[in-house]
């Protein structure tokens, strides 16, 4: 509703600026991508991030040496984070203006189909409605392309602090480290990353709701036109024009 009445009051130059595409997708589009994040992933998020505290506790009580030889992964995994959210971020931004773009370029071919074809423009609207829906193309797929890296950076993780525990494990196995605490130890692993699994798949949501909480934080930020005064309901009446000894009538002989 906010959003909505921020458009009404925006100035007549911005609409000339700006399709009406663009701003059914900030209404449409942008509004449903927020919602998804936050109604099916910020509950179950907060869910994996207390299995995930608790998994790493039982790790450190199980044996504080293995355990952070297992957990020492971790900061190569938050880095790697890092890296895809900033790529992610910025192919989704583009992928959201290019969407955008796409529906301001529908919406104004739709409506003026008949002036298109009358003036025999169907060729140029077709290519470049082509041209916005290859780029389009590519860069979805390339955003496709590091949200499954960045899942499959969570296994090969996973596998890898598996690998750094058994090898402190055999390395230190001289100074009393059993085999039971190794096999609970590498359990308690594959454990820890069923949850941070769950996040490599709620991470691609995130990132478009925070690309669409971009767009909509600049769309508030518009200035706004000036409100009209309105009397209030209890102000006096407007005055009334009257006509008074005004009559019609024909000249003699018409």
């Amino acid at each position: 509703l906010d959003l909505a009445r921020k458009l009404f009051r925006l100035p007549f130059p911005y609409f000339r600026k700006h399709p009406m595409g663009r701003l059914m997708t900030r209404l449409t589009t942008d509004l449903e991508n927020v919602n998804d994040a936050f109604a099916a992933g910020a509950v179950a998020l907060v869910g994996d991030a207390i299995q995930i505290l608790a998994i790493a506790g039982a790790m450190l009580l199980l044996d504080v040496r293995v355990g952070l030889s297992a957990l020492s992964i971790l900061p190569f995994l938050l880095l790697f984070t890092l890296y895809v959210r900033g790529r992610m971020r910025d192919y989704y931004r583009v992928v959201r203006g290019l969407h955008a773009e796409m529906n301001a370029f529908s919406a104004e071919g739709t409506a003026g189909a008949s002036t298109i074809q009358a003036l025999g423009a169907e060729a140029r609207f077709e290519r470049r409605f082509r041209r916005v829906n290859d780029d389009y193309f590519r860069t979805v797929v390339a955003s496709n392309l590091y949200e499954s890296a960045f899942y499959t950076g969570i296994h090969y993780f996973g596998t890898l602090s598996i690998a750094v525990c058994v090898g402190y494990a055999g390395a230190a196995a001289l100074g009393g480290v059993r085999a039971g605490l190794l096999t609970a130890m590498t359990q308690y692993v594959v454990l820890l990353f069923i949850p941070l699994r769950g996040v490599a798949n709620k991470f691609a949501t995130f990132q478009q709701a925070f690309t669409a909480l971009e767009r909509i934080a600049r769309l508030m930020e518009e200035v706004e036109e000036p409100s009209v005064a309105v009397f209030p309901a209890q102000a006096k009446a407007p005055p009334v024009l009257r006509l008074e000894g005004v009559g019609h009538s024909y000249r003699e002989g018409l």
